[in-house]
């Protein structure tokens, strides 16, 4: 059996922690009850992260920037100048809301704790999401027939918080799968944003 690598352990410490952070909360849980789960000693945890803190930040960062790179294929995909418009706005509402589900559980770490990380750890995160918020205006942005009367950070926080909020309140049980949902929030954002 060959050993983990740094980053392998490193990513299924960061695993644990996520499923254990949604479990009792972000502040209830210790480096202890994530040692323990992981199978090394607390003082193992220190080789990888120095605090609970820097754990989150692993966990929600790197989520976050996988996301902006896998959202690339997509920008390259509407700069099809044969693309129609609808069909523009549709394809980067479907890849972004499949990214903010890709890991639903991270999505709701992050709806859920990222006020936990401070000082540089906190501006470093906002950043990360500024980035992504500035990336997607400037998608939309590029769309013609975009209503002059909307506002595009409107637009933007629309499917951003759409997105991020399927993972909250969509079941598998429920009355629509996500694919579903997501298709019914296409036509009521491309309704209502497209003349």
């Amino acid at each position: 059996m060959s050993k983990e690598s740094t980053e392998d352990r490193k990513a299924r410490i960061a695993e644990i922690a996520t499923d254990i952070f949604i479990e009792k909360g972000y502040k209830s849980t210790s480096l202890q009850d994530i040692a323990q789960v992981a199978g090394i000693t607390k003082a193992g945890i220190y080789h990888y992260f120095k605090t609970k803190e820097d754990i989150l930040y692993h966990i929600l960062s790197t989520y976050d920037i996988n996301n902006i790179i896998s959202f690339q294929k997509v920008r390259v995909e509407i700069q099809n100048p044969d693309l129609d418009p609808t069909s523009a706005l549709k394809m980067i509402i479907r890849a972004y809301a499949r990214l903010a589900t890709n890991k639903r559980n991270i999505a709701l770490l992050g709806l859920k704790e990222r006020d936990q990380l401070t000082g540089e750890k906190r501006e470093s995160y906002r950043k990360i999401q500024q980035g992504i918020f500035s990336r997607l205006k400037k998608d939309i942005a590029g769309i013609r027939n975009l209503k002059k009367s909307l506002d595009l950070n409107s637009i933007v926080f629309m499917i951003i918080s759409m997105s991020a909020w399927f993972g909250y309140w969509l079941k598998e049980e429920g009355n629509l799968v996500l694919e579903e949902a997501i298709e019914q929030s296409i036509e009521i954002i491309c309704h209502g944003v497209l003349e």
